[in-house]
């Protein structure tokens, strides 16, 4: 029988290794170059300096300096500063998760405030809920990555097959992307629906190697009204749930539905993205843990 001290868990110092190794091997490369390639580099620069000088402090506080750049950047740096994860909610992720998702929520709903394409959803007249979708990041790391895939969900929180919901995304479309791979991502996202409620891995293989050797589908046209006008989406359907998407005014807008009628859904350009905030917090709080669309990047 195991004595106190094992049931107790591993002994401090084995606990900060652990945590360590946790931060600095994140399956994450962004984290990885950005923190642990600096130390090493650091501390080789310092080890020069050591041969040459004599003073053996070189190496701790070459790797030390470097490693203190590095996790400063994200704050001054906008190519840094706008990415999907900063180095500090990395950090605290690991060794505080309840305040590392919290700082995770807060970034999300930054992106959407500051959002720098416009943002579609359904007009006010409907009455359902509304949360945060996903994002998506696009830019260069010297001016900075900006939000270029908001979706913002409307409906069951849980956005699952047999709910109702509607998911609309608003993309930049630039760069430009085919119609063809436009047609293809959209039609996998819909097809792995199933996928999310799934806990079955025997299962989740057969349906994505079905998947993957599946026929391009033949899309139909549907016309949504977006913002009292009526555009021309292509529309793909599959049982209960279906799919469209349309480029209009220099953004591209994909729609993802579970029994919600096609007829119904007109969009609108959202000017207040507050009830859509107050809406995931409410989820959230309610325990609904919200399932976003399959490709979050």
């Amino acid at each position: 029988m195991a004595d106190e001290s094992e049931r107790a868990g591993p002994r401090f110092p084995d606990r900060v290794l652990r945590r360590a190794s946790q931060v600095l091997f994140r399956p994450n490369v962004f984290i990885t170059v950005v923190w642990l390639i600096p130390a090493i580099l650091g501390a080789a620069l310092g080890t020069v300096g050591w041969l040459v000088s004599g003073w053996p402090w070189w190496p701790p506080v070459g790797a030390a300096v470097l490693w203190v750049t590095a996790f400063l950047l994200p704050l001054y740096w906008p190519g840094f500063r706008a990415t999907r994860w900063s180095l500090l909610t990395e950090l605290l992720l690991v060794v505080w998760p309840r305040r590392g998702t919290s700082r995770l929520r807060a970034e999300e709903e930054r992106r959407f405030r500051r959002a720098s394409i416009p943002l579609y959803g359904l007009p006010a007249g409907f009455s359902g809920e509304r949360q945060l979708a996903a994002t998506g990041t696009g830019g260069s790391w010297l001016h900075g990555f900006v939000g270029r895939r908001l979706s913002l969900g409307h409906g069951d929180p849980h956005r699952l097959p047999g709910g109702t919901w509607l998911i609309v995304e608003t993309a930049s479309a630039h760069p430009a992307t085919a119609d063809a791979a436009r047609r293809k991502r959209m039609a996998e996202r819909l097809w792995n629906l199933r996928l999310v409620a799934s806990r079955d891995l025997d299962e989740l293989r057969r349906v994505r190697a079905e998947i993957a050797n599946r026929p391009d589908p033949a899309w139909s046209t549907t016309a949504f009204e977006v913002d009292a006008t009526p555009v021309v989406f292509e529309s793909l359907a599959d049982g209960e749930c279906w799919a469209a998407w349309a480029v209009h005014d220099d953004v591209v807008l994909s729609l993802l539905a579970s029994r919600m009628p096609v007829e119904s859904v007109a969009l609108a350009r959202i000017t207040d993205i507050e009830p859509y905030i107050d809406g995931s917090r409410r989820a959230r709080a309610s325990m609904t843990c919200a399932v976003p669309p399959l490709d979050r990047t």
